[in-house]
């Protein structure tokens, strides 16, 4: 029978009584995460005695007021909670949280909380569940690195306070010789001379940046007590820097677009839409505010060189502020530019003020004065953990958070995924930027021999500029594959060279020879907007198998031929002839069509890594090639739609209609001949796969293996993978015992493995049930399971197994001792709790042996390039298990 409170709780909430569910009565421990899971069209609570300790209102448009209503019910004792979920309603706040001390769940996403602070007394938290909320606090920066990083990041702002940060990075793009480097030295010298002699132009970047001599400065015009830096970066022009631009132009900055008004061609088409693609973000309240500076150089400007409707159609995301100005005069409009400045950034950026703990301030700013006063370019990872701990920020996981925000912030440049960056913590951008133009920039390497340089030209240009051979290394790590792919090593005539294709000539190398044979399969990647330099990436990550001739990489500007697995395959950026949109054009030769699928899957990959990596919001159409009786003897065959095609199969729609002859061609046909196994991989997709993992898991540091869940979770359905987890697909709150009869029947189980997984009843009896519905063999067990170690246990040491066996022995005698005590009164399910203990006890060291044996890659290994290991691996099991 259901409280009164509860009663009273639907009444506030005009729902009826009857969706409220009690959560199942099992072990305290397990069962408050069961309260969290979301139940489409109920309600959950759970009870110690006549105290609510676990409350499940999502869903239920739920407002602030409607729960302050609740908040103030006689007997709601909010000082016992253990879990709550308020998610998928209307809530921009959560009053009464700083009585909620005993909070361990909390789970606030899909509301409209902009801002969330964490009270000092909520020091229970483990769990904090703020996704999918207009959040500009926690910051963005903190929000991408998962839910754990933002609950370290709430607790530590609780404890030590808040600094607030008016900072930020302010780019100045545009062609070259608009005047970018004037308005920058403007900017922090209103008397700086104008025409300057022997001002040269920009080559790679210009970086002043900090509140001591360098950045620019001024008094923000609402809270004179406040400073706001800006962070003042000047980007050269020339055609061979777009390519390591992408990785500075960044979101969360202020943008101001040059052009020089006397000019016809100022190329605001691409700069607009680069803006666009690299600086705004989802779900902005408001549009990004841009500067666009018309300098006229001493014309008047008669005709904008862009129309200003034209622009507010095609980017709604932009709010664009026009001004015209003339450096060499002083008449005051540059004064008119600089207020402008100062009114933008104090009242049209949501994101500011950056509030972030006293002491990660304080590292900040210990930071800029090791740069600027110590004359440090770089420290190693051990001198920025000294640097953390002697200002308070003594935990690792806390100083690797910090480390991110002021990579993504542009402070430090900070690579850590990459082994041999992460020792190299670069305090000075402007330094390592520069270094990598200086040899993108030298004579041999951009004109004598254009696109090819040795390493002793690269030792003799870094000498030169004084950097260190320890400098040199890193330098050359940073631009390799994975990090700003402008290089790549390869051996021509037995020497060792590095090329860079943005260099190269633009017409294909003598040794190309290409033909179209009948058996070709054609792939087109198409852009309604190409970045430039995506090409000259591609050329880096598949370097390895560019095709050489007479001892000559066969590789030019703008493609190049690969030789691979008996195949042979031409990539080119090229035209679309109809209507001039940029493409990626892929042939592929090879005797054998499965070998030729492969290779474009292959190639397809490490494009996909790429739009991913750097722009995820990339608009690309992927075309096939019709393959009807006209178009496979048609040089220029129609292009179906590979999305289209893929939406047609989803419908059950067998045919397509080629516009070029009008007949209609197999869907399933097309789709099968460009990838390899499409009809493997459909059937693959059908097949259920379902998580097993323990709720609540965390590692030592906090890391939230939640977080693993969804990232592999989420990565899979993105792919059309039939991926089904408890919290997304399964609706718990009826019969527990009987999804883990259903988890044991899947096609294939992932099991994130992890010292609470093993001890979880839950968990263990899912393992059991796999097992068991695979007749307790161990090579049908080994081909369903999926094990992914989220930490290491060494099931082979005595010692540790010892102490698991014991666990598993108390909690039958645990439960046998509960049941003979109280036989009278014992249920079905307690008694259902001992059977489970028994099974797990009895099987324990069976199941760690068979997990075992299993090759299980760690998660970070497996997370790398969205989970693509995983997913042949997936691909391959079922495809074994097909065929047998």
């Amino acid at each position: 029978m259901k409280t009164d409170l509860i009663k009273k709780i639907s009444r506030i909430l005009g729902i009826d009584s009857d969706r409220f569910i009690e959560a199942p009565v099992v072990d305290f421990v397990d069962v408050l995460p069961d309260v969290m899971r979301y139940k489409q069209g109920c309600c959950k609570y759970e009870l110690d005695g006549e105290q609510v300790v676990g409350l499940n209102l999502a869903s239920t448009e739920l407002t602030n007021e409607k729960w302050q209503q609740i908040l103030e019910l006689r007997g709601f004792d909010v000082e016992h909670l253990y879990a709550l979920s308020l998610s998928d309603n209307q809530l921009t706040a959560l009053p009464m949280a700083e009585r909620m001390q005993a909070l361990k769940w909390l789970n606030l996403s899909d509301n409209r909380i902009t801002g969330f602070s964490l009270p000092s007394s909520l020091t229970r938290l483990v769990d904090l569940n703020l996704d999918d909320n207009p959040l500009t606090n926690p910051p963005q920066e903190i929000i991408k690195q998962g839910r754990a990083a933002v609950l370290r990041f709430l607790k530590a702002s609780a404890v030590q306070g808040v600094s607030e940060v008016y900072e930020i990075k302010m780019l100045i793009v545009g062609e070259g010789g608009t005047g970018k480097t004037t308005l920058w030295n403007l900017l922090q010298d209103p008397e700086h001379p104008v025409p300057y002699p022997g001002q040269d132009p920009t080559v790679g970047i210009n970086i002043k940046e900090g509140a001591e001599e360098d950045g620019w400065c001024f008094t923000h015009l609402d809270r004179p007590e406040k400073e706001f830096i800006v962070n003042l970066w000047d980007f050269g022009g020339q055609d061979i820097q777009y390519m390591t631009h992408q990785f500075f132009l960044t979101r969360r900055s202020f943008y101001v677009l040059l052009a020089d008004g006397r000019r016809e061609v100022a190329n605001f088409s691409y700069w607009f839409k680069i803006i666009n693609l690299l600086g705004t973000e989802p779900d902005m309240k408001r549009p990004m505010p841009v500067l666009v500076l018309l300098n006229e150089k001493g014309s008047a400007i008669t005709r904008p060189p862009y129309d200003p409707q034209t622009i507010k159609q095609d980017f709604p995301e932009l709010a664009l502020t026009r001004r015209d100005v003339d450096f060499a005069k002083k008449d005051g409009r540059f004064a008119v530019v600089t207020s402008t400045i100062q009114e933008i950034l104090c009242h049209q950026l949501d994101h500011l003020p950056l509030k972030i703990p006293i002491d990660w301030n304080k590292v900040r700013t210990e930071l800029y004065r090791y740069r600027d006063q110590e004359h440090r370019n770089h420290i190693n990872a051990a001198e920025f953990a000294a640097i953390c701990e002697e200002n308070g920020v003594n935990n690792k996981q806390s100083r690797d958070d910090l480390s991110q925000l002021l990579h993504d912030l542009g402070v430090i440049l900070h690579f850590h995924e990459d082994p041999a960056l992460a020792d190299f913590i670069v305090l000075n951008p402007q330094w390592a930027a520069n270094a990598v133009y200086e040899i993108m920039r030298h004579e041999e390497a951009a004109q004598h021999n254009p696109g090819r340089f040795d390493r002793a030209l690269l030792r003799q240009v870094w000498t030169d500029c004084r950097f260190s051979d320890e400098e040199q290394g890193k330098l050359l790590n940073l631009m390799l594959k994975d990090n700003f792919e402008v290089c790549f090593k390869a051996t021509e005539n037995g020497q060792e060279i590095f090329i860079a294709p943005q260099l190269l000539p633009s017409e294909r190398p003598a040794g190309f020879d290409w033909q179209l044979e009948p058996t070709v399969l054609r792939y087109i990647y198409q852009y309604p907007f190409m970045p430039k330099g995506i090409i000259g990436r591609l050329i880096v990550r598949l370097h390895e198998d560019i095709e050489a001739v007479d001892a000559r990489k066969i590789v030019w500007e703008k493609g190049m031929l690969l030789n691979k697995d008996g195949c042979r395959a031409c990539i080119i950026e090229t035209e679309n002839p109809s209507d001039g949109l940029k493409r990626i054009r892929i042939e592929i030769h090879g005797k054998k069509a499965e070998d030729r699928k492969y290779l474009l899957r292959g190639i397809s990959q490490e494009l996909d890594r790429i739009h991913h990596r750097s722009f995820p919001a990339l608009k690309v159409s992927q075309k096939i090639p019709c393959c009807c009786p006209r178009c496979d003897d048609d040089v220029e065959p129609f292009e179906h739609d590979y999305d289209v095609l893929r939406g047609m199969e989803a419908e059950h729609r067998p045919l397509a209609q080629c516009q070029r002859s009008y007949e209609m061609v197999a869907v399933q046909r097309l789709l099968n001949g460009v990838f390899p196994g499409d009809d493997a991989a459909k059937s693959t997709r059908a097949k259920k796969i379902y998580f097993s993992y323990a709720w609540g898991d965390e590692e030592s540091y906090g890391e939230s293996r939640e977080k693993i869940v969804d990232e592999l979770y989420q990565s899979l359905k993105n792919d059309g993978f039939n991926v089904l987890r408890d919290k997304m697909d399964c609706h718990y709150g009826d019969m527990i015992s009987s999804f883990m009869q259903e988890i044991g029947m899947g096609d294939l189980i992932v099991v994130f493995v992890s010292d609470k997984y093993v001890r979880s009843p839950y968990c263990m009896n899912e393992l059991y049930e796999i097992a068991r519905n695979n007749k307790l063999d161990k090579q049908l067990f080994t081909q369903r399971v999926l094990p992914m170690r989220v930490e290491q246990i060494k099931f082979d040491d005595p010692a540790i197994l010892e102490n698991y066996f014991e666990h598993w022995e108390q909690e039958e005698q645990k439960w046998a001792a509960f049941i003979n005590k109280r036989m009278s009164k014992v249920t079905k399910a307690q008694t259902n709790r001992y059977h489970m203990a028994q099974k797990i006890s009895n099987n324990f060291g069976e199941l760690c042996d068979w997990l075992t044996d299993i090759n299980a890659f760690t998660y970070k290994l497996l997370s790398r390039d969205d989970f693509n290991t995983v997913k042949d691996v997936i691909i391959t099991r079922f495809k074994a298990n097909n065929d047998e």
